[in-house]
C-alpha cells in the first residue's frame, strides 16, 4: 500500500496517513473490485483538478475504512483496457462498486460532496 507522509504544521511533526492504492495493472484492480466495494479515482498527473482534490480523496479514505480506494492514471498503458472499459470522458471520475464489480454510482469531475454521498450509501 503507497502510504504518504503529510507534514501537520500545528503539531510540527511527520504522521502517516493511509491512502488510495495506486493501481499497477488491470488484474491488480479487478483483484480490488471482487474483494469488497471499492471506489476507482481515474485520474491524471497534469489534471489540475485530480492534483488538488487528491489530499480531501486521502482522508475520505480514512474515513471509510470498510472501502478500499483505488486511483488508476489514465495516462499508464497497462490499465488502458479498465479506462476503455469504464467509459471514462472526463478527469476526475470517481466509480463506487460492489463485488463483483457492480457500478453503485459515478461522479464527474472534482465534486467530492457528490463522493462521500455516494460512500456513505454502499
Amino acid at each position: 500500500m503507497f502510504i504518504r507522509h503529510v507534514f501537520s504544521r500545528s503539531a510540527r511533526r511527520f504522521c502517516s496517513v493511509s491512502v488510495v492504492r495506486e493501481a499497477a495493472n488491470d488484474a491488480e484492480l479487478e483483484s480490488l473490485r471482487k474483494s469488497g466495494p471499492m471506489l476507482t479515482n481515474f485520474s491524471a498527473a497534469w489534471c489540475g483538478p485530480c492534483v488538488r482534490s487528491a489530499p480531501e480523496l486521502d482522508k475520505l479514505a480514512t474515513e471509510f475504512p470498510a472501502v478500499h480506494f483505488a486511483r488508476v492514471d489514465i495516462d499508464n498503458t497497462d490499465l488502458e483496457q479498465t479506462v476503455a472499459a469504464s467509459g471514462i470522458r472526463a478527469v476526475p471520475t470517481y466509480i463506487i462498486s460492489k463485488p463483483p464489480g457492480e457500478e453503485v454510482g459515478r461522479v464527474q469531475g472534482a465534486d467530492l460532496q457528490a463522493v462521500r454521498a455516494l460512500l456513505e450509501k454502499v
